[in-house]
């Protein structure tokens, strides 16, 4: 859902007087000085809506999407929170597909690139990589928002790259031998 503020009260009351008040001056700038009121109100009321939205919500109004949907803060900046917090809604919408575990996994980690790895019969490997590892405080919120989104029964095994990491030659980004750092299991 998404609003818009009017912001032109007061041109738009004068604009619907009937005919008779086209050229009465004086009773017009009556009418715009009512509509200011009106238009101060419609400010005002427009700024508490749409500062209510998760998408610029900040400070209070998003630990109250935190408890609603069941995260907490834990220290987080406004952004980072805020990115958790939609993450969290996508978890609580979604029905165990991959497609959603490899967005809402990109969008917590901002990864460059997020892999889908299936292991038969149940169980998959994801991959994302990343410029620099993640604190283990973070890692256990990646692991424990793709465990609330993996299906019942099913394994789930993440792992965290850098960019620049060990690999082999067939891989052009990847350093080669006794170069670079090594994936991790989370």
């Amino acid at each position: 859902m998404s609003i818009y503020q009017i912001v032109d009260h007061a041109d738009r009351a004068v604009a619907n007087l009937i005919s008779k008040f086209e050229n009465a001056t004086n009773f017009q700038e009556l009418v715009r000085i009512f509509v200011d009121e009106i238009q101060q109100l419609d400010d005002l009321v427009f700024a508490l809506i749409s500062e209510r939205y998760l998408s610029s919500a900040v400070g209070a109004q998003l630990d109250a999407y935190g408890v609603v949907l069941g995260f907490a803060r834990q220290g987080f900046s406004d952004t980072e929170y805020r990115n958790l917090l939609e993450a969290r809604a996508l978890i609580n919408q979604s029905e165990g597909q991959i497609g959603p575990i490899l967005f809402i996994l990109q969008k917590i980690t901002r990864a460059s690139l997020v892999l889908y790895i299936p292991t038969y019969p149940a169980a998959y490997i994801v991959q994302y990589t990343s410029s620099v590892y993640t604190s283990t405080s973070f890692r256990e919120i990646i692991k424990e928002f793709i465990l609330l989104i993996t299906p019942c029964g099913v394994l789930n095994t993440i792992v965290e790259a850098p960019d620049s990491a060990f690999g082999f030659d067939d891989d052009p980004t990847a350093l080669g031998f006794n170069e670079g750092p090594w994936a991790e299991i989370l």
